[in-house]
């Protein structure tokens, strides 16, 4: 994969070369910038040879580059407590410090076999980190996955006012699907910057099999969130408790 930029002309100038070693493979979502004024991206893959959660090079890593190509690798993820795979982009908080999360990894005792899928197999159900300026990376919650937990978040985090995160997972919770091993059908969780977990809600698998894989907007009560899948959930937020892994709908 490739970091390019495009005048306003349509002239293209690729920034960074990814080798698949160290500074990561394949890049997956969009760059943010950061108040820094430097560019923060993603990969799926490189990074840390030694990662056995995924069947290609690497685990995935975070990266840092300014607008004439000066790159750095900021974390290798391990696969382990940090998790690993990163399918989705950073946010930079309120608090400065960047926020994410990792598709696999984590709890690896934890896995999702997910027949038709590019990826039919993850190991570990995947974390919700933090990352400082400098590159030190904690994790603030390790899915655990169906029934009572999701897995397998594959979109960014949204801050809203109350200081709190907002996601979606792939996979996890109580709702029947087909084709996983009783892996879920995805939920909608609440996280604050301290990472204490207490409990998420599971979608629910209403005809279509639901599959969330987008990033929850940000949106006025009441609130309407929507996937690409086939369902559309309205529901008043309830009460919105300061810390840890919360009930979002009921």
């Amino acid at each position: 994969g490739t970091i390019f930029k495009v005048d306003s002309a349509g002239n293209l100038t690729t920034l960074y070369t990814f080798t698949g070693g160290s500074d990561g493979a394949n890049p997956e979502e969009a760059l943010i910038q950061a108040r820094d004024g430097y560019l923060y991206g993603t990969t799926l893959f490189g990074g840390d040879s030694s990662c056995t959660v995924s069947t290609y090079y690497g685990c995935g890593t975070i990266f840092r580059i300014d607008s004439a190509g000066n790159f750095t690798a900021m974390h290798d993820f391990s696969g382990n407590s940090d998790g690993g795979v990163l399918f989705a982009s950073l946010i930079q908080a309120s608090d400065g410090n960047f926020y994410g999360t990792a598709t696999a990894g984590g709890d690896t005792t934890c896995s999702v076999i997910a027949s038709g899928e590019n990826f039919p197999m993850y190991i570990g159900c995947g974390t919700v980190f933090m990352m400082d300026s400098a590159g030190n990376v904690s994790t603030l919650y390790s899915f655990t996955g169906a029934p009572g937990d999701g897995s397998n978040a594959f979109s960014a985090l949204l801050q809203t006012r109350d200081g709190n995160f907002y996601g979606t997972t792939r996979w996890g919770g109580s709702a029947y699907c087909p084709y996983t091993n009783d892996a879920g059908c995805g939920t909608v969780f609440r996280i604050s910057a301290l990472g204490a977990a207490v409990s998420q809600q599971v979608t629910r698998n209403q005809g279509p099999v639901h599959i969330p894989q987008v990033s929850v907007p940000r949106v006025s009560r009441p609130a309407t969130i929507s996937t690409r899948q086939q369902q559309h959930i309205s529901h008043h937020l309830g009460p919105q408790p300061a810390k840890g892994l919360q009930r979002v709908f009921n």
